[in-house]
């Protein structure tokens, strides 16, 4: 049996975990920017 292959797809199953987290956390930090923007331009608009 060879131990490198499960290996490798993990390494890269985790490195796509870490990307898709990342741009989880940006459209999250997106989605709250336009709310933030929307809220002051109900407030001053």
């Amino acid at each position: 049996m060879n131990r490198g292959i499960p290996h490798l797809f993990f390494m890269e199953k985790l490195g796509f975990y870490k990307t898709n987290r990342t741009s989880c956390a940006l459209l999250t930090l997106f989605k709250k920017s336009n709310l933030y923007r929307q809220k002051q331009n109900l407030s001053f608009g």
